[in-house]
This record gives structure tokens, C-alpha cells and sequence, in this order.
């Protein structure tokens, strides 16, 4: 599909959203999981979707990245309109910092800091999702896209070892990291939940206790819950990249050592 088509079909799902947030009210608490990419946003979202009163949506803001413009008009309804309606006492859904960044008016709503204040002056709380190896997070990263697969579900075929971009891994470690920073000093004052991907969602046997910390906190009772997700690469560098040295000595030579060490 051309760049006409996908801009089409974003702007057929704004104008649809806004008529659903006119249709009616959003009624309960609503909350938005703020988190990067290749962060563990799609798992956490299943198992928080997975609890019968709560609803995560996606990235709803993901398909206006490659619509022109990317602008979204009215984003507070925009992003409100998933609660609107729903028989669900808790609403929310996932927000990256970049896709806020493209996708608001600046003049008009402010960058994506001001946009989340907003949300927070009007009851919203945030479940902040990050991943403490901001180097591992880059490689799950580079292995997606060499491969064209984000996600895994159980059956399908394990991960193979590819040969890695160094510049490319530096330049997402980076990248990481930066927008990381931001998500810290955006959600600092306000009302959050802070989980680790490391500690909170890479064994399947703390899901649980995860997903309970999150509901606790959502204000609902604890539920049990699964989700068919598999990691799309398992073990340390050595174990998935071909030029393991030649990624070594690159990393290395950026700085970025501290991460090796985990």
C-alpha cells in the first residue's frame, strides 16, 4: 500500500475514534503504558488486557508514522476515545515518547511532556515499562528488523545468530537511552508505576506477580493470567551474533561497555 492509502486509512481511524469519544463518556480509570520499543509493551499490555476489567489498546498512534501528515488533531480525544463506551472500569493504552513526538502539533499541544501533564490533570495515572540494558534492548531491536518478526508465540521456530550493524547497534543503544531519560524526567512528577523488563517480564514465572503489582495498582483484584508470547532471542551476544568481536571492540570503543557486564 503507497503512502496515499496508509494516509488514508489513519485518517479513517482518527475521524472514527473522535466519533466514538463524542458518542458517549469515558467513564473509570484511565492510564496509558508508557515504554519504548522492544521493551516488553506487547507482553505487558496482553497480560493487563488479559484481567476482565481491564482494556489496553496498542500503539494507537503507530499507523499515523507513515501517514502525511502525522498530525493528530485532537489527541486528548483521540487517545480518551478507547475508554469511551467500554463496559471495562479500567481504560488505557500504549504511548511512546517518539510517535507523540511526530504525531502532535507543537504550537498547538505542546511536546509530548506537556501532552502527558494533561493527561495527568485529568486523572490519568501511567505504568512506565523500561529496560534497564539499553544495549540488548538496541539488539532486539537490529534482530526484528533483520528478520521482519517483533514477536513470537509458542511453536514457532527458535532465533538464529545474524551478523549485526556495529554502527547501527551504537546508534539505537544511544537512541535508548536517550529517549529513556525522558520518559524518567516526564513521568517524575506524576503518579506512575515504574516496572523493569529485566526484572518484572524476562522469566515467565514473575508474569504473575507483575500483572498483580500492575492491577494493585490499576485499582482492580488480582486475576490469573498467560500470554502465548516467546522471546524472539534468548541468551547474551555471543549466543545471537555472528561478529560477536567485531560488536565487542565497536561497543567498547563507544563507551557503551557498562552493558556488557550484564
Amino acid at each position: 500500500m503507497g503512502i496515499v492509502g496508509r494516509s488514508f486509512q489513519a485518517r479513517r481511524f482518527e475521524i472514527g475514534r473522535y466519533l466514538t469519544d463524542l458518542s458517549g463518556s469515558a467513564r473509570g480509570r484511565l492510564f496509558a503504558l508508557i515504554s519504548q520499543y522492544r521493551s516488553g509493551s506487547t507482553l505487558l499490555r496482553r497480560l493487563l488486557h488479559a484481567h476482565p476489567e481491564v482494556r489496553c489498546e496498542g500503539e494507537i498512534f503507530l499507523r499515523f508514522l507513515d501517514a502525511r501528515p502525522r498530525t493528530v488533531l485532537f489527541p486528548t480525544a483521540f487517545v480518551r476515545a478507547g475508554a469511551t463506551g467500554s463496559s471495562h472500569p479500567v481504560c488505557g493504552s500504549v504511548l511512546r515518547i517518539d510517535q507523540l513526538e511526530k504525531c502532535l502539533h507543537r504550537p498547538l499541544h505542546g511536546d509530548p511532556g506537556a501532552f502527558i501533564g494533561r493527561l495527568a490533570d485529568k486523572g490519568w495515572t501511567f505504568v512506565h515499562l523500561r529496560r534497564r540494558n539499553a544495549l540488548m534492548q538496541a539488539l532486539s531491536n537490529v534482530v526484528a528488523h533483520e528478520r521482519k518478526r517483533w514477536h513470537r508465540t509458542e511453536g514457532d521456530e527458535g532465533p538464529q545468530m545474524i551478523r549485526v550493524d556495529c554502527d547501527r547497534l551504537v546508534e539505537w543503544t544511544r537512541w535508548n537511552e536517550d529517549i529513556l531519560a525522558q520518559e524518567e524526567s516526564i513521568l517524575a512528577p506524576l503518579t506512575h508505576l515504574t516496572l523493569t523488563y529485566e526484572d518484572d517480564l524476562l522469566l515467565a514465572e514473575r508474569h504473575q506477580a507483575t500483572a498483580d503489582r500492575s492491577f494493585r495498582f490499576l485499582g482492580v483484584p488480582s486475576h490469573p493470567v498467560a500470554a502465548p508470547l516467546r522471546r524472539t532471542g534468548a541468551g547474551g551476544l555471543i549466543e545471537r551474533v555472528r561478529n560477536y568481536e567485531e560488536v565487542i571492540r565497536r561497543v567498547r570503543s563507544a563507551g557503551l561497555d557498562h552493558y556488557l557486564d550484564e
